[in-house]
């Protein structure tokens, strides 16, 4: 049972070891799954140790473990690392295939949606300045005779409230 432990806590390390070169951790990050790894197989040993004799621990417990992960090493190690890798590019592969697809079928048709819309705005302010425009010139002439005919108004509502503006404006 001890080295059937001592071979899976080199499986798990070699796990470990190559995730960890795969992927960029933060140093002060290594150092906490460092202290992790090193929990997790604790327990897992005493967990094994417990159910093989009781939880008694001799000096073919530390053999065992010894021998396991030295026989992991030898023999299992290479194809451990060489599978882990395979995995992890398999993740990776379907990983940028999910990004490509929600770029395709999401973020593209909302892009396009966004430009559609923008050019569609654009559109109706130019047809609206342009009617502005022209209406601007259709009433221009009207304009004109009605600042002609309100012209004697303004100059005598002027002469009108010049005197309460001037009381206004003293204080």
């Amino acid at each position: 049972m001890m080295i059937i432990s001592g071979m899976m806590l080199g499986i798990i390390y070699d796990i470990y070891r190559v995730v960890a070169s795969q992927i960029y951790f933060r140093r002060w990050l290594i150092s906490s799954l460092d202290v992790v790894y090193w929990i997790l197989s604790t327990l897992f040993v005493f967990r094994m140790l417990y159910l093989s004799n009781s939880g008694e621990v001799r000096f073919y417990v530390f053999l065992g473990l010894t021998l396991g992960i030295i026989f992991h090493y030898v023999y299992f190690s290479p194809l451990t690392i060489k599978i882990i890798i395979l995995v992890i590019r398999w993740i990776k592969a379907l990983i940028h295939f999910v990004k490509k697809l929600f770029s395709i079928f999401i973020i593209i048709p909302i892009k396009m949606i966004y430009r559609c819309i923008l050019i569609l705005l654009g559109i109706i302010m130019a047809i609206s300045i342009f009617l502005c425009k022209f209406m601007l010139q259709l009433l221009y002439p009207i304009w004109r005779v009605l600042k002609w005919l309100l012209k004697p108004f303004k100059t005598n509502i002027l002469k009108w409230f010049r005197p309460i503006l001037k009381r206004f404006t003293r204080r």
